[in-house]
């Protein structure tokens, strides 16, 4: 009980304390205050929280070009051979759109319908948009992704692991970002 009736007390100072500072901060501002405020409005601030949601990643990309079923079929037969599970995240190509897409009624309200990147895992073979990792692809061709990793190592291991399957096969090293896409 008396701890209880401490951390009250205490509670109540440092309340009192903060708003006394505010409440003084407020009365002390001047005109030259202010328009300095103005021009600190008007200057944009470097976004580190932007900056800070993206990540350095190593992509193994085991074939790319613009049409789907090319892509696709490597992808389950280099599945067959890696022993890499396929993760299309739900997603198929849309042949009236000509864009790979969430269904419809996909649970995502926000992106049904529409592309929705990966954006993270080793683990998978999915098909996904090359610009997202190489920023001289053009916007509509694909690729087979075999895994994204932290590590060059990482991913050069795995590399030789489907160059003789995937001769085309190759890594790039990309910033992905991983914030919030909603």
């Amino acid at each position: 009980m008396q701890f209880n009736f401490l951390l009250y007390v205490t509670a109540a100072i440092l309340l009192t304390t903060i708003t006394a500072c505010n409440d003084n901060r407020e009365k002390h501002i001047t005109k030259a205050d202010t328009a300095s405020t103005k021009q600190q409005q008007n200057t944009p601030l470097p976004d580190t929280t932007i900056e800070n949601d993206y990540s350095n990643y190593f992509i193994v990309i085991a074939d790319s070009g613009s049409e789907y079923n090319p892509l696709d079929k490597l992808m389950y037969s280099l599945s067959e051979f890696t022993k890499i599970k396929v993760d299309t995240m739900n997603r198929y190509y849309n042949l009236e759109k000509k864009h790979i897409v969430l269904p419809d009624n996909d649970e995502d309200e926000i992106y049904r319908g529409d592309y929705y990147p990966r954006r993270g895992g080793n683990d998978f073979l999915s098909i996904e948009y090359t610009a997202l990792y190489d920023k001289k692809s053009t916007e509509h061709n694909m690729c087979v992704v075999a895994g994204l990793f932290e590590t060059k190592k990482s991913a050069d291991s795995l590399l030789q692991i489907i160059k003789p399957f995937a001769g085309k096969a190759f890594v790039v090293e990309a910033k992905i970002y991983e914030g919030c896409l909603h």
